[in-house]
């Protein structure tokens, strides 16, 4: 626990600061989902997800819960996209669903991120195909283009 002291009007003020280093600070406006230009803990992603992921999904991501697809066998991606879908759809999963539902809702959008840096690499999100900066190629009948 770091201290930090301010002097106001002559009065001490001690303020305590409980961080982890290893925690991304996301300065975005809008943060919905993961930063894909987030700097997140490989360190921190391996405690989280053994903490709160590897007893249902397995130490190394093979388990298939409830019958679902193995984090192994999915990109950051689509990792990504489902605990969205768990947090924002309640008919989104199968028979499972109210574990993850929960799950989803406790896990923040950084901690998400560096859980994604252990299972997938630091640039697992990073690398993800998106449509920003491509060229537009599609011609349509009105003229405009689509990408």
């Amino acid at each position: 626990m770091a201290k930090k002291q301010a002097n106001d009007r002559n009065e001490k003020v001690n303020v305590y600061v409980d961080e982890d280093p290893r925690r991304y600070k996301d300065n975005r406006i809008l943060k919905f989902g993961v930063d894909r230009k987030g700097r997140y803990s490989v360190s921190l992603g391996k405690e989280l997800y053994e903490k709160q992921c590897a007893s249902c999904h397995g130490e190394n991501a093979d388990k298939r819960p409830f019958g679902s697809t193995p984090l192994k066998n999915m990109d950051a991606k689509d990792i990504e996209d489902s605990i969205i879908s768990y947090r924002s759809d309640s008919s989104f999963g199968g028979s499972g669903k109210n574990v993850m539902q929960n799950q989803a809702k406790i896990v923040s959008n950084n901690d998400l991120g560096a859980i994604l840096a252990y299972l997938k690499g630091k640039d697992a999100l990073a690398d993800q195909d998106t449509n920003e900066n491509k060229p537009v190629s599609t011609e349509t009948k009105q003229g405009s283009y689509l990408r």
